[in-house]
């Protein structure tokens, strides 16, 4: 497993391992939090391929949020799939050269850079890349 970072953020992602349909599991982690992304594509000697991937479930695996007096604060671990999270816009994604991602998009809507998911608390609590 490589970890990768993307210049000027702390943000790092791994092509772990092929799901049982065929899929790519990426980690991400940033400061105190980390999560996966399936994505389609699959993995070319143990490798992810220079490609467009398209991100197919979000989770939230590690999550420490930091309280302000009188807010409560939600638990924000889940994922996409199991509705505790919503795209911003459906289809999202990121390029990949082969060592970094270059790119977040979305294909959908008004925006169409960058990718967002949001809690289901409300949009106050989102992961945008």
């Amino acid at each position: 497993m490589r970890i990768l970072q993307l210049a000027g953020v702390a943000f790092c992602v791994c092509a772990l391992t092929v799901g049982a349909q065929g899929d790519i599991m990426w980690e991400w982690s940033f400061d105190t939090e980390a999560g996966t992304m399936a994505t389609d594509g699959t993995l070319v000697d143990g490798q992810a391929v220079v490609a467009r991937y398209t991100i197919l479930d979000f989770t939230v695996t590690e999550s420490v949020s930091v309280p302000q007096p009188g807010i409560g604060v939600p638990s924000l671990l889940g994922s996409l799939s199991s509705g505790f999270f919503q795209e911003s816009q459906p289809t999202q994604g990121f390029d990949w050269d082969g060592e970094d991602v270059t790119t977040w998009w979305r294909s959908s809507g008004g925006y169409t850079n960058g990718s967002a998911f949001y809690h289901d608390a409300g949009v106050s609590y989102r992961y945008r890349f």
